[in-house]
């Protein structure tokens, strides 16, 4: 690995801010994000859990409701868009998918029989599910595809408390997508028409990984801790993979990193931070194309300038976007350096 502690991961390449438009537009912390179609689907994080749907200048269109009807969301989970129709699909208290248009009006439900964290969209209306179920103690991924039953994926060897990671299934295109675990050194890739996973890469720690012994695991915070205090890599908490690069973070000991593997000269080089001017953030909230995205609360950044005040044009721009702290958030576009 060649470190590089002087020059940034990812490069801002565009810039915007969401409209706040009193309190039915105000927004928490967001926990996923969906570009397409000059619109943006946005996911908050617990406790909001809401669905917005802005333009992709960062104008607020709606946000679907609450409620227990079938045209009303109870506790968003994940979402995911279906190319093909250009339909919203809401994982909705773990049980049930609700499809939406593109413009929030409700279509369709359809039931799921055991409880599912995340979601993604396949070509041909496979849908990719992950799993951690409270009860058993189970944490595994599933197919749901035109036979319209849930098919095993993946087993977890993980047997401890459960735990919700972002960023595990990371959708490259309508027919690739790729399946990730924070207790695996292996990026699996999903295809319809494979039906089952394919190892994709496979991340060699040289003997100093922390996942050779995960069934005998009781909690994630173990499992952290006993890499901080013994200097080994944990598995991939992100991974975006574009034109023969693959773009992830990792964590060695107690440092962390952002990685970018370039096939075409099978290099990895290790970035110690992610952005010029902006702080480190350690939750991808999507990609469209060629970009990856991250979400910036306005407090955060407002101190963040305080104590660092930005010494470019960009910089400054971003920083007289950050007047007002009730606003709602702004979303970073960014692409490898």
């Amino acid at each position: 690995i060649k470190i590089n502690n002087t020059e940034p991961a990812l490069s801002v390449s565009e810039v915007i801010k969401l409209e706040t438009v009193g309190n039915k537009a105000l927004i928490n912390q967001i926990s996923k994000i969906i570009r397409y179609d000059k619109q943006l689907y946005i996911l908050t994080q617990v406790p909001q859990n809401g669905v917005f749907i802005f333009s992709d200048n960062g104008v607020f269109n709606c946000k679907i409701p609450k409620g227990r009807a079938n045209n009303e969301l109870l506790y968003p989970m994940d979402i995911a868009l279906d190319e093909s129709t250009g339909n919203l699909l809401v994982l909705d208290l773990y049980r049930a998918v609700k499809v939406f248009s593109a413009t929030g009006k409700y279509k369709k439900l359809i039931n799921l029989d055991i409880p599912l964290f995340h979601l993604e969209h396949m070509r041909n209306d496979d849908l990719v599910f992950y799993s951690s179920n409270i009860a058993k103690n189970t944490h595994n991924f599933y197919c749901y595809d035109q036979d319209r039953k849930l098919k095993g994926l993946y087993k977890n060897l993980y047997k401890g408390k459960p735990y919700l990671f972002s960023d595990i299934l990371t959708k490259l295109n309508p027919d690739s997508l790729f399946v990730h675990s924070v207790f695996s050194d292996t990026i699996y890739l999903y295809r319809p028409e494979y039906k089952s996973l394919q190892p994709f890469f496979i991340m060699d720690y040289g003997g100093k990984g922390v996942n050779e012994n995960i069934s005998e695991l009781n909690d994630v915070g173990s499992h952290l801790q006993y890499a901080q205090k013994n200097n080994r890599y944990i598995g991939l908490q992100i991974a975006y993979y574009h034109n023969k690069k693959l773009f992830f973070s990792f964590s060695r000991g107690k440092a962390d990193y952002w990685a970018v593997f370039s096939e075409a000269d099978n290099r990895l080089t290790a970035y110690e931070k992610l952005f010029d001017e902006l702080p480190n953030h350690y939750g991808l909230t999507g990609h469209a194309a060629e970009h990856v995205i991250y979400a910036y609360d306005i407090p955060w950044l407002k101190k963040h300038f305080e104590k660092h005040p930005p010494g470019t044009e960009q910089g400054k721009r971003i920083e007289a976007m950050c007047a007002n702290e009730d606003d709602n958030p702004i979303i970073v576009f960014a692409k490898f350096s």
